[in-house]
């Protein structure tokens, strides 16, 4: 506000009108609501600028408090220039110490060091001098009034900030009932006693008064003590001082547990059982013999275990370490595994709730993560077990000698190696000996934080929704049956917990489609048709498969890596979130990360990853989107090379999901093909279905259909019967080409294959085949 009189004021002078006329001409120029303050003023001070001016500024200009709030909280805009955070941040400091009248520089110390002294005190020291705190600038004063109310503070509030350290006592009641008695009792009455080093109160105390008086008309029935009951009979009772153990309860198939999660772990999914009552997580049955599948190490330990039964006994059971990924976040567990159980269930402990920090609700049948605790989830359902009564059979192959360790019966913080989490999969270093693979493992181990989806997004790109000025569009729900709505939920959930959605009101709104996965579970989708109408592609190109296939040449160590929900982790752009939005059963949503389904993702993306490959020059590294190769001759180069990848991946606080990847492999999947030592080869999983294809015997017109197509081949080798093919090409002949005679034809077909293949054939002597 005082800005705008200062520019007004200057254009009425250089207009040279008149000050009787400002006013008039100072109403026209406000806002309506503002200009009732000044019609509100007596007709004999209407015209009066100065008082007008005096009402404005009382009612809108800053204070000197809230000038140094925006100079110490201001943050730079998304779109504006740090030159214009400078004036906005210089305008806010001159604004403080303007209203203050600072105009020295012992004076700026002064201010600087009281509001230092404000900011370390107590809220209740400000409400105290509410009415002069802004007018607090000089430090000496400032101290003064502090410690004067410090001084005249009630004594007892001093002794209530730290009530343990005083001995409290409850008043002693006569245990002979009777009105009589209690109205001719007394009671206890504190009394206090002034110290001046202190000015503490104190209670007085003594041994009698915290003596137990005895009644001995009770006695304890299972010993004859006298003045006690059983259960609180210190001879019956006594403490006991045991060691602590684990309680371990062990699920049956004919037990009902209530509190289930969905977890993931490596490539299985499956439902588990939380357990409060339980100190360790337990594997089930089903657990242990994924993993032995796997190859998991496990450790033999000596363990004291506490059975549902109450039952005590040292029992000798194996223990590993496995990451358990619940609503796309991974925690490294240690689970233990009971040899003699019998078709029991994976349960979670103490140990892994607290870990996660998961909070469960058992009366509203939900959870939640303690750090969301408005992103409830509910328990998952339960499924039936298979009923098998044969108890586990533990290979003990699978624990080598050298790993089993003896340890303590009692103690419950077992560790166990974190290389156990990371390891290497049996395809993996397949030609490697132990040390090559304990250094794979370790490197992995070391930049175990890339693994475990979470955090902040990517700071080096935003995805922005250019619409133009096309007005909003949106679209109503579609329908959803009753089973579905249940599935919608928990995906609701499951974003709003990761930090991928939020509630929101927009003008936009996109229906919901939920897409199953080959696994049985379901996909959020969102219909963004009509919004990808309206949105001005972005003309960012994506590699050309084939040139990176051409490019990925067969190498003795190949790794791939592949990004965990890559699109999640970029951020939408603040002004373009609404646009995003999506409306369900449950309510209007919008996205805080890249949804699946927009126009320009791909090209935002790709544009990420080209800043991620342009920072490692020297690696050989292919990347298309969220798939990333990494070739090398040597393996300590690609142990140099997957570091660098590492670390390039961290900088740019990306995820990469563990359970696609794959390390130091002889042959890898790339783009839908397999990389290996011979060449490129085709994934025979693609082509199995057209080499099963039954094919018609006689086909109409076949000569009609095949007559505008042309084709080559590209072959290499040192004789015909050693030529392999290198590429194969075709396309349909244009409406100018169909009048050309067959002779044209051939010929138009070997132009252009030469032009085709010019990558290939350039500089080089080559021998055309053609049927003319």
């Amino acid at each position: 506000m005082t800005l705008f009189l200062t520019m007004f004021e200057r254009q009425m002078k250089f207009s040279n009108v008149s000050t009787d006329y400002w006013v008039s001409y100072l109403i026209g120029v406000l806002p309506s609501d503002v200009g009732k303050l000044i019609a509100r003023e007596p007709e004999e001070m209407f015209k009066n600028y100065t008082h007008v001016r005096t009402i404005l500024l009382q009612r809108f200009k800053l204070t000197a408090d809230r000038f140094r709030i925006l100079f110490s909280r201001h943050q730079k805009r998304d779109h504006s220039t740090w030159k214009d955070f400078f004036f906005e941040l210089r305008t806010y400091f001159e604004g403080w110490l303007s209203e203050l009248e600072i105009s020295s520089f012992d004076k700026l110390k002064e201010l600087t060091i009281a509001d230092q002294i404000k900011k370390k005190c107590p809220p209740v020291y400000k409400n105290h001098y509410l009415d002069i705190w802004e007018t607090l600038n000089d430090p000496v004063t400032l101290a003064e009034k502090l410690d004067l109310y410090e001084n005249i503070k009630s004594p007892y509030q001093k002794v209530i900030k730290n009530p343990k350290s005083q001995e409290w006592y409850k008043p002693k009641f006569p245990r002979n009932a009777g009105s009589q008695n209690l109205k001719n009792s007394q009671f206890t009455k504190f009394e206090k006693t002034d110290s001046s080093s202190t000015h503490k109160n104190t209670i007085s105390n003594s041994s009698n008064m915290l003596s137990r008086n005895v009644d001995n008309s009770v006695y304890c029935y299972g010993c004859g003590y006298p003045g006690f009951i059983k259960s609180k009979c210190p001879k019956c009772s006594p403490k006991k001082d045991g060691a602590h153990v684990n309680a371990i309860q062990v699920f049956t198939c004919f037990t009902l547990p209530v509190a289930l999660l969905d977890i993931e772990v490596y490539e299985a999914t499956g439902t588990v059982c939380a357990d409060t009552g339980a100190s360790q997580s337990v594997g089930g049955e089903l657990m242990f013999n994924f993993l032995q599948k796997r190859g998991q190490k496990f450790i033999e330990i000596d363990l004291a275990v506490c059975l549902a039964d109450g039952q005590q006994s040292t029992s000798t059971v194996l223990k590993t370490t496995v990451p358990i990924t619940v609503h796309g976040r991974t925690f490294r567990t240690d689970l233990i595994f009971l040899p003699h159980a019998k078709g029991n269930r994976t349960l979670l402990g103490v140990d892994f709730l607290r870990k996660s920090g998961i909070v469960m609700d058992m009366h509203n049948n939900f959870w939640y993560f303690g750090d969301k605790p408005n992103c409830r989830i509910p328990f998952a359902k339960d499924i039936p077990l298979p009923t098998n009564n044969n108890p586990v059979e533990i290979n003990r192959s699978s624990c080598p000698t050298n790993s089993i360790t003896s340890d303590d019966p009692v103690q419950s913080n077992l560790v166990v190696p974190e290389t156990d989490n990371l390891c290497l999969r049996i395809e993996e270093g397949q030609n490697f000996d132990t040390e090559n693979k304990n250094r794979l493992t370790a490197l992995l181990n070391e930049n175990e934080e890339i693994f475990r989806l979470g955090g902040e997004p990517t700071p080096y790109v935003k995805h922005y929704i250019n619409t133009g000025d096309h007005p909003p569009v949106a679209s109503t729900p579609y329908r959803l049956s009753p089973t579905t709505k249940e599935l919608l939920r928990t995906e609701i959930y499951k974003l709003l917990a990761n930090d991928v959605i939020e509630e929101c009101e927009s003008p936009f709104a996109a229906p919901v489609v939920l897409v199953p996965k080959p696994n049985g579970d379901i996909r959020l989708c969102i219909d963004y048709r009509k919004l990808n109408a309206i949105t001005i592609p972005d003309k960012y190109p994506l590699p050309v498969m084939d040139t990176l296939l051409h490019d990925a040449k067969s190498t003795a160590f190949m790794s791939t890596l592949d990004l965990k929900t890559g699109y999640h982790q970029i951020e939408v752009n603040p002004d373009d979130k609404d646009k995003t939005a999506f409306v369900c059963p449950f309510g209007m949503f919008r996205y805080k990360r890249m949804p699946f389904g927009l126009k320009n993702a791909p090209a935002t993306f790709q544009r990420l990853m080209d800043q991620f490959r342009n920072g490692l020059p020297t690696v050989n590294i292919l990347v298309y989107l969220d798939d990333i190769v990494v070739l090398s001759e040597t393996f300590e180069q690609h142990i140099q090379y997957l570091k660098m990848v590492f670390d390039r991946l961290r900088k740019f606080k990306l995820c990469v999901n563990r359970e696609k990847c794959k390390f130091a492999c002889a042959r890898v999947k790339y783009l839908g093909s397999w990389i290996t030592p011979k060449g490129i080869e085709v994934d025979q999983d693609k082509v199995a279905a057209i080499q099963t294809f039954l094919v018609q015997e006689m086909l109409n017109s076949y000569n009609h259909f095949c007559r505008p197509v042309r084709g080559a081949v590209l072959l290499q080798g040192d004789s015909p019967a050693d030529e392999r093919p290198i590429e194969y090409a075709s396309r349909l002949l244009s409406s100018a080409d169909k009048n050309c005679s067959t002779t044209e034809r051939e010929a138009l077909a070997v132009v252009w294959a030469l032009d085709k293949f010019r990558g290939y054939i350039k500089g080089a002597d080559i021998i055309v085949a053609s049927d003319h």
